[in-house]
This record gives structure tokens, sequence and C-alpha cells, in this order.
């Protein structure tokens, strides 16, 4: 034994010493040239994030100041009348998210849609409008407000004044900050002038403060300036500076749109943090190379070699999983660390041996409960990263487990689900209970699922959450059946408006919410009833689909249009005085017009504008007002309407009578002849041939299945034939050209014996002009 420690104690130390001078020259080495490549790394690549995110924050200015200059276009924004203005300018700050938005003059004083006045007539961005560039730019207030500004022209493309709108700075700000390097960067812009336009720290931007200046009485701010100052004269730079206690690595880049530049920052201690990884490593190989000095020098006895290798081999075979091996009994039976080896060997393999059976009787238990499950079962960390997903992912989601082990949950949901889903995460770690949450999560093939996923904390010995186990469930079909139901409870199945019921919700709201001015129109339909019991319900379908077409395209933007009615329409108008109310029921009535000109003159349309203009009137009084003047209209409407559809009808008839060509002209010529030999009067002749031109006007409201049927006809379809004479009768009835014929219409095929239809007259009983007609057409036939 005292030879044992001896030889053990000086092979470690020659060998040690020879392993811990390689490895600290090794690690040296390393470190040093590790160092210099982040660094470079670092400074080649921050300045291009820093760039790409410039453009990111540009862009989305840009975007501010196109829905301006969209804004601007509108005529009611050209006409200079600030009621009808400050109305347009309202709903679209309200749609838009602004403060409040505005009209300024030459002389730079804002009138806004608070009812207030600003004097902008020093700043930059009013100034660049007044040269015809969109622009935008800070208030001279310490509270951030931004002013986007672009400039309104007449017709002769002159600028006659500025529109305006006020962004609140902690939406550009927000934007800013969610810039992102590596997870611990931070953002902020300054313009060209120091001040701080956008900042994490918000408050700094609410004081106003202002870079250069700071840095004049405060030594914290001092390399902060001087780098921005360095930067802002080259429009771009990268470097280090130190703020608020705080070693940074920094990028600059300008935003193109103002003269303002992005900073983007990250602490230099996150920089270099892969140096604590490698010193680490670097620790590890040196313990491993100790080691192996260590096995060299016992190797090097030859007393203990051959023991120790027969040992080791055992536990490298141990280690490859075969656990049937034994040792020497000799070896076992040694005192010295030897034989403590072989016995611990002995004990760590029967110990290994029982454990492996358990787990793999575990491991199969739990293999068939995953592949088997419905649900998708998942494992993540802290960040939604998979740590474990379940076979089901592989049927349900197409996604298989090898490509989504190990990214991001979050990556596979619907953007406008994350940051729901992301709340969810956050509350579980918070709470430390389970909590759930639904989302759509994007399939291999690109569609978009519906699931609902339980989350559940994982906490260790301290209770603090280290991963959470998700179990997900598809409730596709469930959240459709869910949307159409909610849809059909609030729309119209013909013509896919709102209903009535939400059309009253709709009212009911405004009152609760005291909104005025209101306006609303009630449209009617004329002659859809005649239309359906003459021409079939279909083409009262498509009358109806029409007028749907026609007030949609007429209502604006944030009005609400619905079918209230079988026949009836309703359009709210949130924010609508009567003259503008006015004009949309105008812009109505010229498209009904418009609509004639290209198809048959038939669709009329009774209207009745109400509004309110203080809270003291009700919703249900003004839809009262609306329906009376509706009605008003509409008895002026009514007889018009019905000719209009009777003179459409004769037109149907005369396109479709094209298999019996020639046919009315000889029924005509026949009758007539006939009526001569009796001697009638001239004018009971003209009532003759005109009945003869029209006894089968109601033929147009048989299917052409029926109508021109090359064969015989079975008793159902004798039975719609049948229908035509009171069909012909109702549509006569509507005309003043036919009501005196309309009896002949109905009774035209009635028999002398009694079998005709559809009244069973008989004998003298039946007018003599349908017998007339009746003996005619059976002659030319």
């Amino acid at each position: 034994v005292y030879s044992m420690k001896s030889i053990g104690h000086r092979l470690a130390l020659y060998f040690g010493l020879m392993v811990v001078l390689a490895c600290v020259g090794f690690g040296i080495l390393v470190y040093n040239y590790t160092t210099r490549t982040l660094i470079e790394a670092a400074s080649l690549t921050f300045p291009e994030y820093a760039k790409t995110s410039a453009y990111i924050i540009d862009s989305s200015l840009k975007t501010q100041l196109s829905n301006l200059e969209m804004i601007v276009q509108r005529n009611d924004i050209n006409q200079h009348n600030w009621p009808e203005q400050k109305s347009v300018l309202a709903a679209e700050a309200s749609r838009l998210g602004y403060l409040y938005m505005g009209f300024a003059d030459w002389d730079g004083q804002l009138m806004t849609t608070d009812d207030t006045t600003v004097d902008i007539s020093d700043n930059p961005a009013f100034l660049q409008a007044l040269q015809g560039k969109s622009s935008i730019y800070a208030l001279t207030s310490a509270d951030n407000t931004l002013l986007l500004t672009s400039p309104v022209k007449d017709h002769s493309n002159n600028i006659t004044g500025v529109i305006a709108a006020a962004w609140n700075g902690q939406n550009l700000s927000d934007e800013v900050t969610a810039i992102e390097f590596n997870g611990t960067s931070s953002a902020f812009i300054v313009d060209n002038t120091g001040r701080l336009i956008t900042h994490p720290d918000y408050i700094r931007v609410n004081q106003g403060t202002n870079l250069f200046e700071q840095a004049k009485d405060d030594i914290n701010y001092r390399e902060l300036a001087a780098f921005l100052e360095n930067s802002i004269a080259r429009q771009a730079g990268v470097g280090y500076y130190s703020w608020d206690g705080i070693n940074y690595l920094a990028a600059l880049a300008p935003v193109n749109t103002n003269q303002w530049y992005l900073v983007v920052q990250v602490p230099y201690s996150e920089v270099m943090a892969p140096l604590r990884n490698l010193h680490r490593n670097l620790v590890a190989t040196s313990a491993i190379l100790l080691l192996l000095g260590f096995g060299i020098a016992y190797l090097a006895t030859k007393q203990i070699a051959a023991p120790i290798r027969q040992v080791s081999q055992r536990y490298a075979r141990m280690a490859a999983g075969d656990f049937n091996g034994t040792l020497d009994q000799k070896l076992q039976k040694r005192g010295d660390e030897i034989g403590q080896l072989a016995r611990g060997f002995i004990q760590i393999n029967h110990s290994l041996s029982r454990t492996i059976s358990e787990l793999a009787a575990s491991e199969q238990r739990f293999r068939m409960i995953t592949e088997n499950m419905v649900d998708l079962v998942a494992l993540t960390d802290l960040n939604g990263y998979l740590q474990y997903v379940s076979p089901s992912h592989e049927s349900i989601i197409g996604w298989k487990v090898r490509h989504i082990l190990g990214r991001c949950a979050f990556d596979a949901m619907h953007p406008d689900d994350v940051q729901q889903a992301k709340q969810a995460y956050a509350n579980i770690i918070k709470t430390k209970k389970p909590g759930s949450f639904t989302y759509r999560c994007q399939k291999s093939d690109g569609e978009y699922r519906w699931l609902e996923t339980l989350g559940k904390p994982l906490l260790d010995a301290n209770g603090q959450v280290v991963s959470l186990v998700t179990a997900s469930r598809d409730i596709h079909e469930r959240r459709q059946s869910e949307e159409q139901i909610r849809y059909m409870a609030e729309h119209d199945a013909l013509t896919g408006l709102f209903n009535r019921s939400y059309f009253e919700n709709q009212m009911r709201l405004l009152d609760e919410m005291l909104v005025f001015p209101v306006s609303m129109i009630i449209c009617d339909l004329d002659g859809l009833k005649f239309v359906n019991d003459t021409l079939g319900h279909q083409a009262g379908d498509e009358l109806l689909l029409a007028v749907t077409e026609i007030i949609s395209n007429a209502a604006p933007e944030g009005s609400t249009v619905a079918r209230i009615g079988g026949d009836e329409f309703g359009v709210l108008l949130p924010d609508y005085s009567d003259n503008l109310a006015g004009y949309v029921a105008d812009n109505i009535r010229n498209a009904v017009a418009q609509y004639n000109v290209t198809h048959p003159d038939i669709l009329s349309i009774s209207m009745g504008v109400a509004y309110r203009m203080t809270a003291d009137l009700s919703m249900p009084a003004v839809f009262k007002e609306a329906y009376q003047q509706m009605d008003r209209e509409k008895l002026l409407h009514n007889q018009s309407a019905r000719s209009a559809v009777v003179d459409v009808v004769m037109s149907a008839l005369e396109a479709r009578d094209f298999v019996t060509e020639g046919h009315t002209d000889r029924l005509q010529k026949i009758a007539t002849s006939i009526a001569r030999r009796l001697e009638w009067p001239e004018s009971r002749i003209n009532d003759l041939t005109l009945f003869a031109r029209f006894h089968d006007i109601g033929k147009v409201g048989v299917p052409d299945s029926i109508l021109f049927k090359t064969g015989l006809l079975n008793e159902e379809e004798f039975e719609e034939m049948k229908k035509h004479s009171e069909i012909g009768y109702r549509i006569a009835q509507s005309s003043p050209d036919l009501v005196h014929i309309a009896d002949f219409i109905l009774k035209h095929h009635e028999w002398w014996n009694g079998n005709g239809y559809p009244l069973g007259l008989k004998g003298e009983e039946i007018p003599l002009e349908c017998r007339i007609v009746a003996v005619a057409d059976a002659y030319d036939a």
C-alpha cells in the first residue's frame, strides 16, 4: 500500500505538472484568439443589424405618412369646410389611433379635432409640408408627441394648407423597444441635436432629455455623447461606451424619414459571454488530461497495470450496455485500491442491471401511452422551446418529431395569437398553477388549425418553475361550428348582411353610449312580392342581391348595413349629420338609376332618412321617423314599379315564345276575322286583339323544362302548367293597359263542357272572347 501510494503520488506530480502547463499555455492561446474573434464578429454584424432595424423603423414611419397622404386625397378634405373636415378627421384619428388630427392654413394655427388650436408655425414638419413634402417631427412640448404632416393641394396642385396628426410617441417607442439582438440588447432613437425620441426608459423621453446637453453637466453621459456626435457626423458607426455604470457595444444607423438615428446597444459582458463557456471547457479539458496523466502513471507500474486494465475493460463493457461480465475472485479479494475497484464494479453492475431492467419496462409502458394518445403532449422550457414532443404531432399536425424538437412552440402559431399565448405562458410561470389558452397552429401543409392547450408547470426541489408540460387538443371543427353559429346569429342567410337583431343591438349600443350625431336610412325594395308572384322567387332573390350590393357600396366605412325585413334594409351612420346622410341616400338613388340603365327597368327603392343631433332623441324614435318617411315615398313608387315589372314580363314572354314563331300573329288575325263576321264594334275588336296577343302572358312564370318539353306532360307538370292562367291574371291586374282583359286571361282555358281550368266554368258562363280565342288557337294548332 505504501509503495502504491508513493508511485501514484510521484506519477501524479510529474504528469500533473506537465498537463497543467500544457493546459495553461493552450488556454491562454485559445482565450486570446477567441476574444479577438468575438470582438471582430460583433463589430461586423452589429452595424448591419442596426441598419436593418433602422430600415424597419423607417418603413413604419413611412406607413404612417402614407396613411395621412391617403386621407388628404379625399374630396371632403380639399373643400376647406372645417366642420366637414373635422368630422372626417375625428373618425380617421379614432381609426388610426392618433391623439388628434387637424387642419392648418399658412399661418400655422392648427385647428384640431379636440376643439383646440395649436401653434405649429415654427415646427419643421409644418414648414416641410408647406414645401410639398409629408414629414414627421416631435412637438416642442416635453410629452414627446410626434406631429405628422401632409400638404393639402387644390385642383391646380397649389398648396392650400396642411393636414396634421398627433401621434403618441409611446407607440414608436414600443416598436423600437421590441428590437432585440440575442435577447439582451436595447435600442433608442435620437435626433441630430441629441434629443431622445424613444428610449426603453420612457420617463427620460417625456422629460425631453437631450444627451448632448446632459453630457455638459453629467460625466456619465460624456462617452455616450462623444460616440453619438462622431457617428452622426459619419451617418453610421460602431463603438464602445460606458453609461449608467454599464459598458456597452453599440451601433448607430440613420432613420431616413427624419434626421433621426437609431442606436442599438448590448452590454459588453453579454458579447463576451461565450468566454465563460470557454473557461468551463478549458477547466474540463484540463481535468480530463490530468486523469489521463494519472492513468499513464499507473499503467507504468507493472504490478498494477494488468488488474487495472481488466477492471477498466469490465467498466467499459458495462458502459456499453453489457452487464453479463464478471471479475476474477482474486481481484475482488485484494485489500488494496484494485480490490475496492473490483468489488465496487460488482455492486454497480448489479445495481445498474436491476435499474436498467426497470427503466426499460417503464419506458415501454410510457412509449405505448405516448404513441397512442390523441392529444399533443410536449415538454418546453420557460421560453417555449420544445424539449420533448409526442409522436401524435406527426399524425395530427403533420410535423416530424425530429423537425420540431428544439424549436420554439410560438414559431408555429398564427402571428395574431402569439402575444396571447406568451401571456398565458407567463401567467402559468408566475402563478405556478395550470392554465389553458387557444390558438391557431400551422400544419406542415401551411394550413392553420385551432388547438386548445392546457399547460402545467414543473417545479424543482426549491419550488421554482423549471419547465412546462402541455397537452393540446384539436378543436378546429368545434371552433368553426361556433363561429358559424355566431355568424348566422348576426347575419342574413341570403344577402350576407347583418340581420334585424344585430341592427337593433347596434341601435341600443348607440343609445347607451349617447353617440350623436347619428343618421339612419331605411330602404324598401318596391314590388318584391309582385316580382315573386309573377317572375318567381329566384328573380326576387336576384333583385335583393342587387339592392344589397348597391347599398353596401354606397355605405361609408364604419356604418352598419342590415336586412331588417323581407324587402327592407337599414343603414346606421354614426357621426353623420343630416347633410352627409342625404349624400349617402343620393348615392344609393344614383346607383339604382345606373342599374336600371343596364338591366330591365324594374328596380325601385323607397327610402326614408332620419337623424338625431342630440342624445335626448332615442334611436327607436329615429327609426320610426325614417320608417314613416320611407312609407310616404313608397306610396309614390308602388304603381310605377308594378307597371315596370309588367313591361319586363311582356318582353320576357316575347323572348321565350320562339317555338311558336308567328302563332300570335295568326291567332290575332283569325280572332279578328271572327269578330268582324259577328259585326262587333271596333273597340271590342281591339280588346279581343289585345287579349289574343297576351292571353298566355302567365307562361312567363312556368319553368322552361315544362314550357318547352317535347313529349307529354306528366300529372305534376300539367298542374304546374295550369297555373299560368292565374299568373297572367295577376300580371294583367297590375297593368293599367291590361286590367280590362284580366278576366279573359283568367278564363281562356275554360271548356264548354266544364272540364277546363281554373274555375271549371261551362257553356255561356265562359266569356265569348275566351271561346273565340280558344277556337282560333285550336284551329291554328
